[in-house]
């Protein structure tokens, strides 16, 4: 299947990448879920999960794009509903709620994590030109372990084009070379196609030279799926981010159950979350330690 690929991150306790693949067949679907609730809350500007900090119209409309991403993740129904919030507030007998829909058919995006938990700091200084050769080089490690965990001969991938959040931050354009070229060893089941599209852009829809509206749209997802997930797997700046994230919090629970019960999940080869460093020149890889939780999970209960 050919995919989209969205790419964004955060810099709260650790590194962490965030890749959004996206459907090309089912991301019009997707599209029309976000901007639609967009519409509902008249809400315009662009959204990003740092900086949350009360309830109100930016809270709400974040926790129904968390709602849908969460569903668009599915990658099997089995008979079950696939409920989001939609934005829309409904009245009924003085009574006051927000309205449900549900996807017609699968989206089957997928979502990669990978933390680096110290921030690069034990990186070989001396392999590295600048401090952005560090984040190519562990986002091409997110993306080439991402994609084997994700993909199989029965669910091939095949990426089209690749969307990053801006390069003003890395003081230059990305180095694809270092991402993509340097990408050996692919599974046969893995492929990023030769004349792939690579937009470096802005995510943000109101600065000059962005990148397309729907682009900066999907980019603005990953930023609130990064949150949501870093939130949920323990690394919380505030009670408020903490309560907007519980729409990703059964994925975390599923996740933490381990592989065994993950292969039964709607939502098995759908996520992948990891974290790693370098120790003495290697990669090490861990696992997320479970965090202790008291918020019920709401929309999917």
């Amino acid at each position: 299947m050919d995919y989209d690929l969205y790419h964004d991150e955060s810099k709260v306790d650790g590194y962490w990448h965030g890749i959004l693949l996206v459907p090309r067949n089912t991301r019009k679907q997707l599209l029309s879920s976000i901007l639609e609730v967009r519409d509902n809350f008249g809400f315009q500007d662009p959204i990003t999960f740092k900086g949350l900090k009360a309830k109100g119209k930016k809270y709400f409309l974040i926790q129904s794009w968390l709602s849908i991403a969460a569903v668009s993740l599915i990658q099997f129904r089995k008979n079950q509903i696939m409920p989001y919030y939609s934005g829309k507030i409904i009245f009924n007998s003085s009574r006051r709620s927000v309205e449900t829909k549900e996807f017609i058919s699968i989206v089957g995006c997928k979502f990669i994590l990978l933390r680096i938990e110290d921030d690069h700091k034990n990186f070989n200084n001396s392999w590295y030109s600048d401090y952005a050769s560090k984040i190519e080089t562990s986002l091409r490690i997110a993306l080439k372990g991402g994609l084997h965990f994700l993909g199989d001969n029965e669910n091939k991938i095949t990426i089209k084009s690749l969307h990053l959040d801006g390069h003003e931050h890395y003081q230059r354009n990305v180095d694809i070379d270092r991402i993509i070229m340097r990408l050996s060893g692919l599974k046969e089941y893995c492929t990023i196609c030769e004349n792939v599209f690579i937009d470096d852009r802005t995510g943000n829809h109101i600065k000059e030279n962005c990148q397309e509206y729907s682009d900066c749209q999907l980019l603005q997802l990953t930023d609130l799926l990064i949150g949501a997930f870093r939130t949920q797997l323990g690394s919380s700046t505030n009670i408020i981010q903490t309560e907007v994230s519980k729409q990703v919090k059964k994925l975390v629970e599923k996740w933490y159950a381990g592989p065994a019960r993950m292969k039964n999940s709607r939502w098995n080869r759908g996520i992948a979350l990891s974290q790693a460093q370098i120790e003495k020149g290697k990669w090490k890889f861990s696992n997320f330690v479970k965090k202790t939780a008291k918020d019920n999970f709401e929309l999917f209960d």
